[in-house]
């Protein structure tokens, strides 16, 4: 394996042009990072890069170059930040969050188009996904190495494990030592060549399903590794996020339902997206960028980055205007009849809600209309039927003069004014079965039990229609009823039940 460190301004510019044009299917970028405390609260020393379709390792000094490891351009306006920020350049990480976390805090770099390996391994289990899984033991389990490779990985992973991790008695300030230990160098280089396999071998198990999950939940790990509460080093970092929920109903994973818990909401700071927006438009707007060739996937990607925002931009100033627009009042609606509007059979009548109750329909000619046309109709020529035409007022039948005489005995007719005449009875006998139920035996015990003040000597009032005294003298169709009071046949009934005379009054003479 052949391996470079880029430590120098030109040696960067020839690793960028060596990146444009390659494919992304399989990836071809793999990567990794040293530092001392690799976080927001420490620093970036190494960054490691293999390129596949080159097979060819590339140690980025970060600790040397520092800012100009990311920003320095090549002849196309390509840099090394936007290529870890390109959606359309796919790079593979194992455990991408605390390598997000440095590069977000220290350079401002939001990750995007990630593979994380570690998510894809526990997609894949037959097993339970309750912890997550190691680097050195996924390539242990998964990789089958022969018996000499195996002990040559692992030869080499103890050295660089002695050097740098405090528990076996080193320091990580090694990683800043240079020139670069020959040991540091091949610790570094075997931690990327093996993702590739990782990434093969992990992506012919997965279904589809799994893989959409694998995709959202590594972007929420960016997510989460650029907000402030976000821990390097916590405890739940060794959960998986599709474990079981806890006892407590706290912890940082997912539950069954496939919801996070609240520990685990990501909010990016005001300050960090603003950055993060500065840097973007720093990469997107250099002047070199525009005078060279706009070949390179980057550059492609940036081309979308900018109509996206367009469009985005567009669709909420139309949402903003169409808020600041005031509704259309309903006084502003037309007041229009629905015979105005019958005629426009395309498209159906819109009313007034205040025309619903008004409403007036002539019984000759049938027609409805407003209250307020009710004159102006009787008076026009609109209120008389059409030419020729005769119709009946008892059932609101249209039809032609010369059967006018037929209609009148035929059946129809007759039932239809017999069931008028019935109809007006009933509701003028309404009054008097209400009135009966207060009579008789029945009806005298109900009002003997409810106490009524007793009038006596009251006059009569004019407008009232007696039944006179023991007799009925009413129309007939009335029925109205001779009432006897305590033998007394001197008690007048009437049609009103308003106490003038007495005859709603239980056991009062007049």
């Amino acid at each position: 394996m052949e391996v470079t460190i880029v430590d120098s301004e030109p040696s960067l510019v020839a690793l960028i042009d060596c990146l444009d044009h390659l494919p992304t299917q399989p990836p071809s970028l793999y990567l990794d990072i040293e530092g001392v405390k690799l976080s927001r609260h420490g620093s970036i020393s190494i960054l490691q890069l293999f390129v596949l379709p080159k097979t060819h390792v590339f140690l980025i000094d970060v600790f040397i170059l520092q800012e100009k490891a990311f920003c320095t351009p090549n002849r196309s306006g390509t840099d090394l930040r936007s290529i870890l920020q390109s959606v359309l350049v796919p790079k593979v990480f194992f455990d991408v969050r605390n390598d997000s976390d440095a590069l977000f805090a220290r350079f401002q770099i939001s990750l995007q188009g990630v593979h994380d390996v570690q998510l894809l391994e526990v997609a894949t289990r037959s097993y339970s996904r309750e912890r997550m899984t190691g680097l050195a033991k996924c390539i242990e389990k998964d990789t089958q190495l022969t018996a000499k490779a195996s002990a040559a990985w692992k030869a080499t992973k103890q050295k660089g494990v002695t050097l740098f991790a405090p528990d076996h008695g080193g320091s990580y300030e090694v990683f800043n030592f240079r020139p670069m230990l020959q040991d540091i160098i091949d610790y570094c280089t075997q931690d990327v060549v093996y993702l590739p396999v990782l990434w093969k071998l992990y992506t012919q198990k997965i279904s589809t399903g799994w893989l959409e999950k694998v995709q959202e939940e590594t972007r929420e790990r960016i997510r989460e590794s650029q907000t402030a509460s976000y821990e390097p080093n916590g405890k739940n970092k060794s959960m998986s996020p599709w474990a079981k929920p806890a006892k407590s109903g706290q912890g940082n994973h997912r539950s069954k339902t496939g919801v996070r818990s609240p520990v685990k909401k990501t909010v990016t700071t005001i300050e960090q997206t603003a950055t993060t927006e500065v840097a973007k438009k720093t990469a997107a707007t250099r002047p070199d960028a525009e005078s060279q060739s706009q070949s390179s996937v980057v550059q492609a990607h940036l081309r979308l980055s900018a109509s996206i925002s367009a469009l985005e931009a567009a669709r909420k100033t139309a949402e903003i205007t169409a808020k600041l627009e005031s509704p259309l009042s309903m006084t502003d609606l037309p007041f229009r009849s629905k015979n105005e509007l019958g005629s426009d059979k395309k498209a159906d009548p819109i009313l007034h809600p205040a025309t619903i109750y008004s409403k007036w329909t002539c019984t000759s000619c049938r027609r409805e209309m407003q209250e307020h046309q009710k004159k102006e109709h009787l008076a026009g020529k609109q209120h008389k039927t059409r030419p020729g035409k005769w119709t009946c007022i008892t059932c609101s039948r249209e039809m032609q003069e010369n059967k006018k005489g037929e209609h009148l005995a035929g059946r129809k007719h007759m039932a239809r004014a017999k069931r008028a005449v019935t109809t007006d009875r009933e509701a003028a006998r309404q009054p008097n079965v209400e009135k009966a139920k207060n009579t008789g035996r029945k009806g005298k015990k109900r009002q003997a039990a409810v106490p009524r003040l007793q009038q006596r000597g009251l006059p009569y009032s004019p407008d009232h229609i007696f039944s006179g005294f023991g007799g009925s003298m009413g129309p007939g169709y009335l029925e109205y009823e001779t009432v006897f009071s305590l033998e007394d046949e001197n008690y007048g009934l009437c049609d009103k039940d308003c106490g003038w005379c007495g005859h709603c009054m239980d056991a009062i003479d007049i």
